[in-house]
């Protein structure tokens, strides 16, 4: 086996991450065509305006949200995995388990965020997870905005200012299986 093409790609990578590290930033700038420009290294004799990105939003103990939760009281009969009868067809099928939890990640109650694209985006934990049968709705602001299998979704081009998410569990019926609380964030832009 010849080494040298390995070292020769080991070596690229290194000369590329360096490349990479030893950026000053990222900047903006007007072409000689007028298109607006953006890179980390601006051609010379055109002024470049230097830019400060939003900082990255970073979700603390990640790993400790998949801890197991205890099950929410219910005066309501609990469900088990049992096999029912139905009268109508007298075909058996299996009961699931209720949802013993549904709260976001991200964003956090009350965050302040900085999108200076108004770009933002929402992640939930269900446990257990979700069943096939049923969807996940998001609603912003009293708007539903997606109903999907997805636990992450992202809103684009929010305004400025305080907006409010939930979400829904809900049954092919569309009946609301279970709901958050209305969660709070604001948009800076």
């Amino acid at each position: 086996m010849n080494k040298s093409p390995i070292l020769i790609f080991i070596l690229a990578l290194f000369l590329l991450m360096v490349n990479v590290l030893s950026a000053d930033g990222i900047f903006k700038w007007r072409a000689k065509n007028g298109t607006i420009q953006y890179g980390d290294k601006p051609p010379q004799n055109i002024h470049a305006q230097p830019l400060s990105l939003p900082a990255i939003t970073i979700i603390k103990n990640y790993k400790d949200q998949w801890k197991p939760l205890e099950p929410l009281k219910n005066t309501a009969p609990s469900i088990t995995n049992k096999t029912v009868t139905t009268r109508k067809n007298k075909r058996s099928q299996a009961v699931t388990p209720r949802y013993t939890s549904l709260k976001f990640l991200a964003p956090k109650p009350n965050q302040v965020i900085n999108a200076k694209d108004g770009d933002v985006s929402a992640m939930i934990s269900i446990k257990p997870p979700l069943q096939k049968m049923h969807k996940i709705l998001f609603s912003l602001d009293g708007k539903k905005i997606r109903s999907s299998k997805s636990r992450v979704i992202n809103f684009q081009n929010l305004p400025a200012g305080n907006h409010q998410v939930t979400v829904k569990i809900v049954d092919p019926a569309g009946q609301t299986v279970m709901q958050t609380n209305a969660l709070s964030f604001q948009v800076k832009r």
